[in-house]
């Protein structure tokens, strides 16, 4: 594929205003440094980050576009929504949440799938009837934090039967991480990016972390741990619910 004419894009980002360390005006200055061209801020129920990312970025005329985006806390695992308009309130069905999300014309991502720690993504059989009735839109190839795992290789064989289109994410929550990993989209600007993913036209893109990713992924984790502020309401669900459900 040639990508000469195509731009960068990281569509999972968190700040502190949920589990991530740092404020929105940082994450944007970050991606400005990493050179993308659209960014997603997708903390945890949440899309008032995102609207101060935007804010931030119209006020002082930043050469980058913010979409509004939030992780959703499902019953049967997380979801992205994109391009939203209004908050999508946490612990309903997925299928319920993926419909609020299109009514209000925005896109469905999987993020993580098959990953139980440190995120729970949707099985394989609610990605399966989730894109039969037409409420997924792409799915999380590479994932900054699990891509290491042999997960991307199971996600690529089941998306081509799916045919979702594939993204990749950095899923940063330190600003260190940002576009470590990304998705290439034919085009510059956010609805370009939109109209790529309803084509399956993205591209997930890992550059050789071998040797540059443990440092910041232990760093990540170090603060994790010393400073728990995962999302409260996926902390009550179970490690044993979470891997019970990925077995169904």
């Amino acid at each position: 594929m040639n990508t000469n004419h195509y731009s960068k894009a990281d569509l999972h980002l968190h700040t502190n205003l949920t589990d991530g360390f740092f404020p929105p005006e940082k994450m944007v200055q970050a991606a400005l440094k990493a050179q993308l061209n659209v960014i997603a801020i997708t903390d945890h129920d949440l899309i008032k980050p995102a609207l101060l990312a935007r804010d931030y970025v119209q006020r002082h005329r930043l050469p980058i576009e913010v979409i509004v985006g939030e992780e959703i806390t499902t019953r049967q695992g997380e979801l992205i929504g994109l391009f939203l308009k209004k908050r999508v309130p946490p612990m309903l069905d997925i299928f319920q949440a993926a419909e609020r999300v299109k009514k209000q014309g925005g896109l469905v991502i999987i993020p993580h799938p098959l990953r139980v720690i440190f995120g729970f993504g949707p099985s394989l059989k609610t990605i399966e009837k989730l894109n039969h009735e037409r409420l997924a839109d792409g799915i999380e190839i590479y994932n900054f934090w699990d891509y290491g795992f042999g997960l991307a290789r199971a996600r690529q064989k089941n998306n081509g039967h799916w045919h979702l289109a594939n993204i990749g994410s950095s899923d940063s929550h330190h600003y260190k991480t940002i576009g470590k990993i990304y998705t290439l989209f034919p085009g510059r600007h956010a609805e370009d990016l939109k109209k790529a993913i309803l084509r399956r036209q993205t591209r997930p893109f890992k550059p050789n972390l071998l040797f540059v990713k443990r440092k910041e992924e232990l760093r990540h984790l170090w603060l994790r741990l010393r400073h728990p502020r995962s999302n409260q309401r996926l902390a009550k669900i179970s490690f044993k619910t979470k891997l019970l459900h990925m077995l169904k």
